[in-house]
């Protein structure tokens, strides 16, 4: 991976702890909890999608479990699933930007073939990754900083981790 690729993932995983800490405390609403799952729920739907389009089931079924994990927390402890989440949203938000920009011709930090459909995902994805974090900066709960800048830090290293496992070769069994 190119040294300006992981800068920018670590720079919106970086973003995703921030946003985390930033929560306020209070009283969540109960609504803005279901729209947090929902866009986790959205996101791991699409990003399996993608897989399936791109004969890639196995390497999106690595990426997806940071979200899965994320999602069964918020069912749990919302306010705690909220500061997991946003990290893993902040991360997807930025390497759909990337692929944009690739699509774009504008910066080449990626490489690849994105047939239609898998650009139509990327707009989902944006879209769920866009719902959750407005559905985060709405709503807080009440975790202490503390305890939202470990999930979250946890949550982003998983994020990194389940990408950089599934790009290793036996990922690539289609």
């Amino acid at each position: 991976m190119r040294p300006a690729f992981l800068y920018w993932m670590a720079a919106s995983l970086l973003i995703g702890i921030v946003g985390a800490a930033l929560l306020p405390n209070g009283n969540g609403q109960s609504r803005s909890d279901r729209i947090m799952a929902l866009a986790l729920a959205g996101l791991t739907v699409a990003l399996l999608c993608v897989g399936v389009v791109s004969h890639t089931v196995i390497r999106h079924a690595v990426q997806v479990t940071p979200p899965v994990c994320a999602l069964i927390l918020m069912r749990r402890r919302p306010g705690l699933g909220k500061s997991a989440a946003i990290p893993i949203l902040t991360f997807w938000l930025g390497l759909m930007i990337l692929i944009w920009l690739f699509l774009l011709d504008v910066v080449r930090l990626i490489a690849g073939h994105f047939t239609t459909t898998e650009i139509a995902l990327t707009l989902v994805i944006v879209i769920m990754c866009g719902l959750g974090l407005l559905s985060a900066a709405r709503g807080g709960r009440s975790a202490g900083l503390a305890s939202r800048i470990a999930i979250s830090t946890v949550f982003a290293c998983l994020q990194a981790g389940a990408l950089v496992l599934s790009m290793q070769p036996w990922a690539l069994v289609k």
